[in-house]
């Protein structure tokens, strides 16, 4: 399952989010360490946030097997972290990947496999440029300005890159 052949966005219309703190230290949703804790000090954001309004459609962006998903997560469950997601395992170039697609809607989280017809669930195969999952403001994106996709890549160790 080496992908070599090329990647899909995973939203049409790409733009990074926006802030959603105002008088702050905060730029935007761009990686790294863009954010501060209170005492002042640097704290890392792990991923892109992506605009979309909620209910927008997001695609794989690489052939994959996928590794976890939430889709129960009511929208006004602010406090876990990413919320509704899938997360897809993929070999790119022989190095192994893992990418999170987060803050997906609740109820419509994660689409239905074609292959199927049964919500895409660990285990199954993902092909580059299928639809996954809608956005939506699960996790701690309940309530933001900038509604967005947060599109996470994790290493084989589960580190962020």
């Amino acid at each position: 399952m080496d992908t070599t052949k090329g990647v899909s966005n995973p939203l049409v219309d790409m733009k990074v989010a926006g802030s959603n703190i105002f008088g702050t230290n905060y730029r935007g949703g761009t990686y790294g360490y863009t954010r501060t804790y209170d005492d002042g000090s640097a704290k890392k954001h792990g991923g892109l946030e992506i605009k979309a309004d909620i209910g927008t459609p997001v695609f794989a962006m690489y052939d994959g097997i996928v590794t976890k998903t939430v889709f129960s997560l009511p929208t006004d469950e602010h406090g876990i972290g990413y919320g509704n997601q899938i997360r897809i395992k993929s070999i790119i170039n022989g190095i192994e990947l893992e990418f999170l697609y987060a803050h997906l809607e609740s109820g419509n989280a994660i689409s239905a496999n074609p292959r199927t017809s049964e919500r895409f669930k660990v285990g199954d195969f993902v092909f580059r440029g299928e639809l996954i999952g809608h956005t939506g403001a699960s996790g701690n994106a309940y309530n933001v300005k900038n509604k967005h996709l947060h599109l996470g890549v994790f290493d084989s160790q589960g580190d962020d890159l």
